[in-house]
């Protein structure tokens, strides 16, 4: 699995909200070769809660699904590179003083 960063622009079907709830870790964003339920190739899964959605090249949604009781494998995880995105607590440099 790999982290990729793409612009915002690139997924203009995707509201900026939800564009912000997955660069703030609230949903994933994610790329799977091995996990495709519609007839349609789908190129990125929205996961947001407990729920899935299939989505196409634009971010237009394909399907939906519902509390999938598969294992699935995550390819590439997917943030965007304009949009902000906190900090890692991992990379927060604490002074005691």
């Amino acid at each position: 699995m790999k982290l990729c960063k793409i612009l915002s622009s690139e997924l203009p079907e995707i509201d900026n909200l939800v564009k912000e709830c997955v660069n703030s870790g609230q949903w994933m964003l994610f790329k799977s070769r091995s996990f495709s339920r519609s007839s349609q190739v789908s190129v990125f899964y929205l996961k947001a809660g407990e729920d899935i959605l299939e989505l196409d090249e634009r971010g237009r949604v394909v399907s939906e699904l519902r509390s999938p009781r598969v294992d699935i494998e995550l390819d590439e995880i997917v943030y965007f590179s304009d949009l902000p995105q906190p900090d890692s607590l991992s990379n927060l440099a604490l002074s005691y003083t």
